[in-house]
């Protein structure tokens, strides 16, 4: 038969036994280690070393940072895998690498498309009056619903039925200006945009 002594002392030492456990894993230094393709002459892998003395200074050694530079650990694709698998924890890639897992990020080569700065600059011009219209809606919008808020609130404070007809009518306009922001609708007015402006 077990008495409640020898169940405290199993108790105690297994708890004591736990917390030295815990310490020793706390105090365990976190190992991070980072893949590139480039030559360590290169300005990434400089930048890097300087990433691992800050990390290792800032860290007290409780981090330590291993670099791998020249595709010691594989292609970019396979580092980036490994990154996804968890079995490494850091990959300095460019976007063709990354690009396999989050297409949206090759957005950034699209200037590689233009011949020269000056093509890149009339396509874009060409985009900036329809931008411009588009925020002019969606502000015209914005306002007309603001004042179409306002006017229901000022409306419950005095008891003027006759107000809510008028926030009625800013809030057809809000939504009216909103849908044409959004699905491109040609119902601009100069003369609200310069109101706003």
């Amino acid at each position: 038969m077990t008495s409640r002594r020898t169940l405290l002392i199993g108790g105690a030492a297994t708890a004591g036994l736990m917390t030295i456990g815990r310490r020793a894993s706390a105090q365990a230094p976190v190992r991070l280690r980072v893949g590139n393709v480039y030559p360590a002459s290169h300005t990434i892998p400089v930048a890097t070393e300087r990433f691992k003395q800050l990390v290792e200074q800032k860290s007290g050694g409780a981090i330590t940072v291993q670099v791998h530079n020249n595709s010691e650990l594989g292609s970019e694709r396979e580092m980036a895998e490994m990154v996804r698998g968890g079995s490494l924890e850091m990959v300095l890639s460019g976007l063709p690498g990354t690009g396999a897992y989050a297409p949206e990020i090759e957005v950034m080569e699209a200037f590689y498309v233009y011949r020269n700065v000056e093509d890149l600059k009339l396509i874009t011009d060409a985009q900036i009056p329809a931008i411009h219209v588009e925020t002019d809606l969606l502000d015209l919008s914005d306002a007309a619903l603001s004042i179409c808020i306002a006017l229901f609130g000022v409306t419950a404070l005095t008891q003027k039925r006759w107000l809510i007809f008028v926030a009625i009518v800013f809030m057809v306009i809000g939504i009216a200006y909103g849908c044409a922001g959004l699905f491109n609708l040609s119902l601009h007015s100069d003369f609200a945009a310069k109101l706003l402006s």
